[in-house]
């Protein structure tokens, strides 16, 4: 079944059930042989941001049964339902948010002979109506909070943030929660990093909608190894300070100034210092140098 539910149109519907025909309105269905109106959806409504929205529900009764009361969640904001009377409701206003929402309609039937002027407990029915609402701006949202860094002085650090939402997207990024020029992008590098730079970064993204602040990710500046070389017979002794949870690297190179340094992997760890390991070089011109690698 398919009908033309754009704002501000009404679209009869007509339908044949048991050899019956109902005429709906607004695609609400009343089946032959059942008193309680049931709604025939999901229906669609277009609305555009700052425009006037109505969109009319009606209910064809069968029996005594009426439907005198309704209510909706999850309309977009600057919609609401209205009752009209007995059978009857608008969905009406300007909506300003854009989107798409699913909305959910409930109404509630009485018995104008039992019960006239109260709700009969249990007697209600809902469904969905699906809002698409064109123009506007939609809040921004982060799909992606900065990460926590560990670096070396010296370094550098880079933060990233992903973002949704409509464009133009500002960036404002923030240390310890004082405001700066840091950077306007979705990306901040901290270059050169001294003691100084250690902090809890964050970044408030921002559109004409609203505004949507990461949570803090915290730059950690490690303290630089200190390495000692000694010979013992024909194996090198590397003796070097860190720092506890910190992960290193033993890397070797035939020449001190070569792009490419092999891992050492012969290593024997020794327990009689900070930290200590023995390799049996295959060069007698060999230098050595420690990688931080984490956290």
């Amino acid at each position: 079944m398919t009908a033309d539910l754009s704002s501000g149109n009404l679209a009869a519907i007509v339908v044949r059930i048991g050899g019956v025909s109902a005429a709906l309105l607004g695609g609400v269905q009343a089946v032959s042989g059942v008193t309680t109106p049931t709604f025939d959806g999901p229906f669609e409504v277009s609305g555009t941001v700052g425009q006037s929205l109505n969109f009319r529900l009606n209910v064809i009764p069968f029996g005594d049964r009426f439907m005198r009361s309704f209510s909706a969640s999850g309309l977009p904001t600057g919609v609401t339902i209205v009752t009209l009377g007995d059978n009857s409701a608008l969905l009406s206003g300007t909506p300003s948010q854009g989107g798409t929402f699913l909305a959910t309609v409930f109404g509630w039937r009485y018995s104008p002979v039992s019960n006239p002027d109260n709700q009969i407990p249990g007697n209600s029915v809902s469904d969905s109506v699906v809002l698409t609402i064109s123009g506007g701006t939609t809040r921004p949202s982060i799909e992606q909070h900065p990460a926590n860094i560990r670096r070396l002085p010296g370094t550098n650090a880079v933060f990233t943030v992903l973002a949704q939402g409509t464009g133009p997207i500002t960036y404002h990024w923030r240390k310890d929660a004082t405001p700066s020029a840091l950077s306007s992008s979705a990306t901040l590098t901290v270059s050169n990093l001294t003691a100084n730079d250690a902090g809890t970064y964050s970044v408030v993204v921002s559109n004409s909608a609203g505004t949507q602040t990461s949570s803090g990710a915290v730059l950690s500046i490690a303290s630089r190894p200190v390495i000692g070389p000694t010979k013992v017979n024909n194996s090198i002794r590397l003796a070097f300070t860190g720092e506890t949870g910190v992960t290193y690297r033993v890397e070797t190179a035939t020449n001190v100034a070569a792009t490419t340094w092999n891992t050492l992997t012969n290593v024997t760890p020794l327990a009689d210092g900070p930290l200590a390991v023995t390799n049996a070089p295959a060069s007698s011109n060999l230098f050595y140098r420690l990688r931080l690698l984490g956290p």
